[in-house]
C-alpha cells in the first residue's frame, strides 16, 4: 500500500511541475483566460500582458514549488515518519483548495471556459488517497 501511496504523490508531484513549467515558460495567458476574459492575447494592452506574465511566472513558481516539495517528502512519508503526512496533507490542501476554488470561479464568470476544475480536483484527491493508503500500511 505505500508503494502505491508514494506513486500517487508523484504522480501529483509530475503533474504540478508540469503546470508550473507551462506556466513559468508560457509567452501568453491559456486559452481558457482568452475564453474568460473574451480579449485574445495579443488584444490586450502591452502592459497588461506584461503583469499578466508576471503573475503567471509566480504561479508557476508556486507549482513548480509544490511538486518538488511533494517529492521530497516522498522520502520520510516511505520511511513512515509521521510528521510527512501532515506536511504533504496541508500542502496539497491549502494548493487543492486554491486551485479547485479557482478554476469554479473562472467557469461563474465564463461558464464554457474549459478551467482545469478536473486537475485540480483530481490532484487533490489522489493525495487524499494516497495519505489514507499510507497511514493503512
Amino acid at each position: 500500500m505505500l508503494n502505491i501511496a508514494i506513486l500517487l504523490i508523484l504522480l501529483v508531484s509530475a503533474i504540478s511541475v508540469g503546470f508550473g513549467l507551462r506556466y513559468l515558460l508560457g509567452k501568453q495567458y491559456m486559452p481558457y483566460h482568452a475564453q474568460v476574459s473574451q480579449m485574445s492575447w495579443e488584444a490586450l494592452p502591452i502592459r497588461l500582458q506584461a503583469l499578466i506574465r508576471a503573475m503567471m511566472k509566480v504561479i508557476g513558481g508556486g507549482m513548480l514549488a509544490l511538486g518538488i516539495a511533494l517529492a521530497w517528502l516522498t522520502l520520510p512519508l516511505s520511511k513512515g515518519e509521521p510528521w510527512a503526512t501532515g506536511a504533504i496533507l496541508t500542502l496539497a490542501l491549502v494548493n487543492g483548495c486554491i486551485n479547485v476554488h479557482v478554476t469554479l470561479s473562472l467557469r461563474k464568470v465564463e461558464p464554457t471556459a474549459k478551467t482545469p476544475v478536473a486537475a485540480a480536483a483530481s490532484s487533490l484527491a489522489l493525495v487524499i488517497i494516497a495519505l489514507i493508503l499510507a497511514n493503512m500500511a
